[in-house]
């Protein structure tokens, strides 16, 4: 038997935050966007840009929104980083929802 381990956003964590009035509607979506990109893992590494393209805000609301998220404790990050299967560099940030989603696993059974 193999395990499989994902993330998922939590949905009462998210429907929290979504709830939550003092998280200008700019945020939300912005959060909704790194949550969309995540793709079975705990952080996502869009650009400002990118972010802004998607959500139809600009690089200084984006970077506005990160930063109350960050203060609410909703997301974290670093700066730059490698991409651990291409191991390839990039120079966005990598941002971390570790308080927004759940680990699951799942174990498949193997076959020769």
């Amino acid at each position: 038997m193999k395990k499989n381990i994902f993330y998922k956003a939590d949905k009462d964590r998210v429907a929290e935050l979504l709830a939550d009035r003092s998280i200008p509607p700019g945020a939300k979506v912005i959060i909704l966007n790194l949550i969309y990109r995540l793709g079975g893992k705990t952080y996502s590494y869009p650009s400002k840009s990118k972010i802004g393209k998607d959500v139809g805000l600009g690089s200084r609301q984006v970077a506005n929104h990160l930063n109350i998220l960050k203060e609410k404790g909703y997301i974290t990050w670093t700066r730059g980083g490698v991409n651990e299967r291409t191991g390839k560099s990039f120079g966005s940030n990598k941002y971390f929802l570790t308080n927004l989603i759940i680990k699951k696993e799942i174990t498949k059974n193997e076959t020769k």
